[in-house]
């Protein structure tokens, strides 16, 4: 187990692996490949719109995506700019997603091209009147950013200081025993995870996920030197 997984966030972590090989293959989702420095790069740019939108430490941010490469970058995106990442599965009750939206009181939601048209985009639109404006969750007043993923990038990293005790992400479980409850995983939990001698793997290993991230991304995007990520059928 490397010492050093626990004494950094999951940003440096998976930067340091990016600076030992930027042209590995990091992520093939149907025609989109990836290198780690593409990669790396997207969620660059990505993070830094997340930032400019106040998104800092812990703070939720919403990701409503289909299985594709915009996951990946989404996902690295918020730990860059030290949020944490709520997945929204797009097959979600609407319901369910406007509890959790309430319940987070995420400020800021991404999503891709196929789901700004998204019932809950709709919900949310209709509560605010349109996006980036005013509204009340939880009697807090805030601003809902709404944004999609694209192509641009950004080569140079945050270097944001951003505690390995903070939150990564927070999954929600079914709530078939009653209300949903959040499952908080920090910046180390997923470092220790990933330094588990399950995941010493041969280089430029492809792994198949039947499960969508960050359940087992994480694993692959800071525990190996380059892994491949393919979205199941």
């Amino acid at each position: 187990m490397n010492p050093l997984s626990f004494r950094n966030n999951l940003a440096e972590l998976f930067e340091a692996r990016v600076a030992a090989a930027p042209d590995a293959e990091a992520v093939v989702s149907g025609q989109t490949r990836l290198t780690a420095a593409e990669l790396n790069g997207r969620a660059n740019a990505l993070a830094r719109r997340l930032t400019a939108a106040g998104v800092g430490p812990e703070t939720p941010v919403m990701a409503l995506l289909q299985r594709s490469a915009d996951v990946m970058v989404t996902l690295l995106a918020v730990i860059k700019a030290g949020g944490t990442y709520v997945p929204l599965h797009p097959d979600l009750p609407l319901s369910r997603m406007r509890w959790i939206a309430e319940k987070t009181g995420a400020p800021v939601i991404v999503t891709d091209t196929t789901h700004t048209t998204h019932d809950l985009m709709h919900h949310l639109q209709a509560e605010t009147g349109g996006t980036d404006t005013t509204h009340t969750t939880h009697d807090l007043m805030h601003h809902l950013h709404t944004m999609v993923v694209g192509t641009e990038s950004d080569p140079e990293n945050l270097n944001l200081d951003i505690d390995p005790h903070r939150l990564a992400y927070t999954m929600f479980t079914s709530g078939s025993t009653g209300e949903p409850k959040g499952v908080a995983v920090t910046h180390r939990n997923v470092a220790s995870f990933a330094a588990d001698h399950l995941w010493n793997s041969p280089h430029q290993q492809r792994v198949l996920f039947h499960t969508a991230p960050p359940s087992t991304s994480p694993c692959t995007n800071y525990g190996s030197p380059s892994s491949t990520a393919e979205p199941s059928s």
